[in-house]
C-alpha cells in the first residue's frame, strides 16, 4: 500500500510538474499572441496613417486642380465676353456700313429717277415740237 501512495504521489508530482509546465507553456504562448496582436495593430496604425497621407494628398491635389480648372473657367467666360463684345460691334460696324450702302444706293437711285423725270419731260417738250413743226409745215 505504501508504493501504491508513493506512485500516486509520484504520479500527482509528476502532473503538477506537467500543469506548471503547462501553464508556463500557455503564458508564453498569451505573451507571444499578445505582441502579436500588438504588433498587427501597430501596423494597422501605420498603414491607416499612410492611407491618409495619401487621401489627403490626392485630396490637395485635386483642390488645386479644382481651382486650376476654376481660373481657366473664369478666364475663358472673360474671353467670351470679350469675343461677343467684339462681334457685336463688328455686327454694328457692318450694319452702319451696310446701312451707308443702301443710303447711298437710295440716293443714287433717286438721282437716277429724278434724271430720267428730266429726260422724259425735255423728249415731252421734244416731241411737242416735233409734232407742232410738222404741224406748221403740213
Amino acid at each position: 500500500l505504501q508504493g501504491m501512495i508513493s506512485d500516486l504521489e509520484d504520479t500527482i508530482q509528476k502532473m503538477e510538474s506537467k500543469a506548471k509546465e503547462m501553464e508556463s507553456k500557455i503564458s508564453g504562448l498569451r505573451v507571444q499572441v499578445q505582441d502579436e496582436i500588438e504588433k498587427k495593430r501597430a501596423e494597422l496604425q501605420d498603414l491607416e496613417a499612410q492611407l491618409t497621407e495619401k487621401f489627403n494628398a490626392e485630396k490637395k491635389l485635386l483642390q488645386n486642380e479644382i481651382q486650376e480648372n476654376d481660373g481657366t473657367i473664369e478666364t475663358l467666360k472673360k474671353e467670351a465676353v470679350i469675343q461677343q463684345q467684339e462681334f457685336q460691334e463688328k455686327r454694328r460696324m457692318e450694319n452702319e456700313r451696310m446701312e451707308e450702302i443702301i443710303n447711298a444706293l437710295k440716293k443714287d437711285l433717286n438721282n437716277v429717277t429724278n434724271d430720267l423725270k428730266k429726260k422724259r419731260a425735255q423728249e415731252g417738250s421734244w416731241r411737242r415740237a416735233i409734232n407742232k413743226t410738222r404741224t406748221d409745215f403740213m
